[in-house]
């Protein structure tokens, strides 16, 4: 990556987070940088999406969950905090089955599979439980942009997600924001999306305001002026 942006004439970064550590880390010029912003696509939703038969509420995990995406250390939050007590499910979508690691430390924070489900489908699935989910829980330590923020946010599902890296740049005041490595702020934040009735109407409607502010036309104009500057044409 070093060698790529020390030939590059110049370099598109897709937000204002990725570009600081870009010019920290490899010291590049900031005039020889742009952000453009990514969007998301439209999930494709049926009129009455089918969604497995989950019984109880649930907090919503999108994508894989090693590393970074500090999936262990919010699974504790989730099995500390009120909404598990109250009977919510966790599902996570997207990331595959879980590993033989994960299903002894689903076990070892006092849980059972019935407690924390993967599930894995097409968009119409996903959607389905962006709808239904009581909230959308993004723990990550790290992310360039965070393109699932703005798929739950399109769809009316209230997002609780880390204050590092990017995540305050899309969100905006549309999120409660948590400390990644604090368990305890995890779970708090969990609860008070979850209960606090007026917070989750006033973060529905910011929410569905601010993912309209990102689009795919808009990132195309915005690369079609960087090139355009760039090659001076």
């Amino acid at each position: 990556k070093a060698i790529a942006v020390s030939r590059a004439d110049h370099i598109i970064c897709i937000s204002e987070n990725t570009r600081r550590d870009l010019i920290e880390i490899l010291h590049v010029d900031q005039a020889r940088t742009s952000v453009v912003h990514l969007a998301h696509n439209a999930l494709c939703l049926s009129a009455s999406p089918v969604l497995p038969r989950l019984g109880r509420p649930f907090v919503l995990f999108v994508g894989s969950r090693g590393g970074y995406k500090n999936f262990l250390p919010f699974l504790t939050a989730f099995s500390l905090s009120r909404p598990r007590r109250d009977g919510h499910r966790l599902v996570c979508f997207g990331g595959g089955a879980f590993s033989s690691a994960e299903r002894a430390f689903i076990e070892a924070c006092g849980l059972s599979e019935a407690d924390v489900i993967a599930l894995d489908g097409p968009d119409e699935l996903l959607g389905g439980l962006y709808l239904s989910a009581t909230l959308f829980a993004y723990p990550s330590l790290y992310e360039g942009f965070g393109i699932p923020l703005l798929e739950a946010m399109s769809l009316g599902c209230p997002v609780v997600c880390s204050n590092t890296s990017a995540f305050p740049e899309v969100a905006g005041e549309s999120a409660e924001l948590f400390d990644p490595v604090s368990v305890e702020e995890m779970a708090h934040s969990l609860e008070t999306v979850a209960y606090d009735q007026t917070r989750r109407e006033e973060m529905i409607r910011s929410g569905r305001k601010r993912a309209l502010s990102f689009s795919w036309s808009k990132c195309a104009d915005e690369t079609l002026a960087v090139y355009q500057r760039v090659s001076g044409a």
